[in-house]
């Protein structure tokens, strides 16, 4: 369900919102920015107390689940997981994730 919509956000011109969530998201479960990759990492800079009390750290079990949502978030010039969003959210056409009408000021 929140697949659709973030890709819902992403392909009707709410970007933005997308990557909004997914960093809550990851700070929801991983307790902290970037936790995800850190937990995959086993990094020393992974702040165990903090992930010990994040509110949605039962996601953790399946890590795969948070790796999908990843997807959806802030790439910056990443193309291969531009690809993936691209493919994840069916749109082909770099228009498809422009900036909403809604928010253009007419």
């Amino acid at each position: 369900m929140i697949r659709r919509v973030l890709a819902c956000l992403n392909i009707t011109g709410f970007r933005r919102y997308a990557i909004q969530l997914v960093n809550f998201l990851e700070k929801e479960i991983y307790g902290q920015a970037n936790g995800f990759e850190l937990y995959m990492k086993n990094s020393k800079e992974f702040d165990q107390k903090a992930f010990q009390t994040a509110p949605l750290k039962k996601f953790v079990e399946k890590p795969q689940i948070f790796q999908i949502l990843s997807h959806y978030g802030d790439h910056h010039d990443n193309l291969q997981r531009i690809k993936l969003l691209e493919e994840n959210c069916l749109a082909k056409y770099p228009e498809d994730f422009q900036m909403s009408v809604y928010f253009n000021g007419r």
